[in-house]
């Protein structure tokens, strides 16, 4: 087995675990290093509000372009009429909104993609050939938004950022970690990983970075819960470099350097 696939089986094995069980507290270790020496850079996530929909101010209204039908499902993506069933023009709602769901942190991945797989049968471009040019238009633009919507809400680092944005809170593309116990922390993984030689070792690096990673994504729910949109900023700055080091251990060969980086 390779070390990929033995790395997603433990992480998968770890979630379920710790969903019964609570994560015992870390201590953390003492800085070492000043915050300007670690950097991270978001260009991974930009602003994810529905651009395309301001092409389509006047559409804005719920109910369809074609016969006026109201459109009553959440999502509004394609008229409910039988006899109509036109695809409808991206509107400015949320993505969220596009899945029928309440905006929050915890999201319910398995429904959200079978919500998902429905949509796209009506919506894609394949199933509007030989239809008008304004509604092949409007087919391609909705596929692609809600592409984008899935991506974004399906993973809890870009969910936790586009939540943000939804706030009018962005974190800068480039960003510093200030608190040095979480400075020390990172770059302790960082070194382990670096030193590392054998699958083994990487494993329990990663088993490491996963607890967490977890643990920030635990308190991302309870802030936004809250409504402390400062916290979930800090988490969600914190969630970036455990996300990373993640991808760095995914792509991990002996001796080489880690950059921390998008």
């Amino acid at each position: 087995m390779s070390l990929r696939n033995m790395a997603s089986r433990h992480y998968t094995a770890l979630r379920a675990l710790i969903n019964v069980y609570q994560i015992n507290t870390i201590q953390p270790v003492r800085a070492r290093f000043t915050p300007h020496q670690i950097r991270i850079t978001t260009n991974r996530f930009h602003n994810t509000s529905t651009d395309s929909s301001k092409s389509h101010s006047a559409h804005n209204k719920s109910e369809c372009w074609r016969c006026h039908t109201p459109l009553t499902a959440p999502s509004k993506l394609h008229c409910e009429k039988t006899i109509c069933g036109v695809v409808q023009p991206v509107r400015d709602q949320s993505y969220f909104e596009t899945f029928g769901l309440k905006e929050g942190f915890e999201v319910p991945l398995r429904d959200m993609h079978s919500t998902f797989i429905k949509l796209q049968r009506k919506v894609h471009p394949d199933g509007v050939v030989g239809r008008s040019d304004t509604e092949r238009s409007f087919a391609d633009a909705q596929s692609s938004q809600l592409n984008k919507a899935y991506e974004v809400l399906r993973d809890p680092l870009t969910r936790a950022l586009y939540m943000l944005n939804l706030h009018g809170i962005q974190i800068s593309e480039s960003e510093s970690l200030t608190n040095p116990d979480l400075l020390a922390a990172v770059m302790d993984i960082r070194e382990d990983l670096e030193s590392a030689e054998t699958d083994d070792e990487v494993l329990k690096v990663k088993a490491v970075n996963d607890k967490k990673r977890i643990r920030a994504e635990f308190g991302l729910q309870d802030a936004f819960d809250k409504g402390d949109y400062q916290k979930a900023r800090d988490l969600t700055v914190e969630l970036q470099f455990w996300d990373n080091i993640g991808k760095a251990i995914e792509d991990w060969v002996p001796g080489q350097r880690i950059e921390l980086k998008h």
